[in-house]
């Protein structure tokens, strides 16, 4: 009878370990947070890619989609994030007007709130040398949905760097903007040992040509590339949606010859690699 308590206390015993062990070992793996607010354009097969990627790099992984992507939820689960990635509408609420997270809300009739960047700066905590990936932002790479024309390299610079900027105040060692679908290859090569320089220029598309690597136009330790993508004689449309004051909508679109692009951007250090 002694014996087989004795048993049942060392098995007790062994269980209490190894959950204090699993837990030290979760919470000591980096964090990566995946946030695909509404109108967020991350594939489920890019978001399956992703989270298999990290968890086998050694990550934690947290999914925040749709109505989930809340303020709060946003808030709490990105805290020492080592990678962020966003996808969803831009913002002019930022540093010189340019910034800040669209996210799902139920709290106004527009059912979306607004975070500028200086907010996200102040009550989120990044790792150090944290990544942050931003996927089919307006401004984020450069261009925004409502450009009429052909931005030019100045204006592109401006918006990349002021929408890295508090990313970089909070101790990110790297930016990435893109719009296209290829999220997973972008960390396959971080994760490989690609710099994300080199990963800038080894994955731009067939169309698209290198515009600069040169300084952020708001951080002088810190650099800035840019890409761009023009195909002459092609056309586009722009559609516009406006809610009119009744509740009643109205779609609007124009289509006209495309201009230049810039879809593809980084900043930060461009020696930056998630190689360990």
């Amino acid at each position: 009878m002694l014996r087989f308590r004795l048993g049942m206390k060392t098995k007790d015993l062994f269980i209490c370990l190894f959950s204090v062990c699993f837990f030290t070992l979760t919470a000591q793996r980096p964090k990566a947070v995946i946030i695909n607010s509404f109108d967020g354009s991350i594939s489920e097969t890019s978001m399956t890619q992703l989270k298999d990627l990290f968890h086998e790099n050694g990550y934690s992984v947290v999914i925040l989609d749709g109505d989930d992507a809340e303020w709060e939820n946003v808030k709490r689960h990105s805290q020492n994030a080592s990678i962020f990635v966003y996808s969803g509408h831009g913002s002019s609420h930022g540093y010189s007007n340019i910034g800040g997270l669209c996210l799902p809300t139920s709290k106004n009739t527009w059912h979306s709130e607004v975070i500028s960047s200086y907010d996200f700066e102040k009550e989120i905590t990044l790792a150090p040398g944290a990544i942050v990936f931003f996927k089919s932002v307006c401004n984020g790479a450069g261009s925004s949905a409502g450009d009429k024309k052909d931005i030019g390299l100045n204006e592109a610079v401006r918006r990349v760097s002021a929408y890295s900027q508090p990313f970089l105040n909070m101790g990110a060692s790297a930016y990435f903007a893109s719009n296209y679908d290829n999220m997973p290859l972008v960390f396959s090569n971080l994760f490989s040992g690609e710099t994300i320089e080199g990963t800038f220029i080894k994955l731009m598309g067939y169309h698209t040509e290198l515009e600069r690597i040169g300084p952020h136009a708001l951080d002088s330790e810190s650099s800035v590339g840019i890409a761009s993508n023009y195909t002459p004689g092609s056309v586009s449309t722009y559609t516009s949606t406006i809610t009119n004051s009744d509740g009643s909508v109205e779609v609007k679109q124009k289509v006209f010859e495309s201009f230049r692009g810039y879809d593809w951007a980084f900043a930060g250090d461009p020696s930056f690699t998630l190689k360990k």
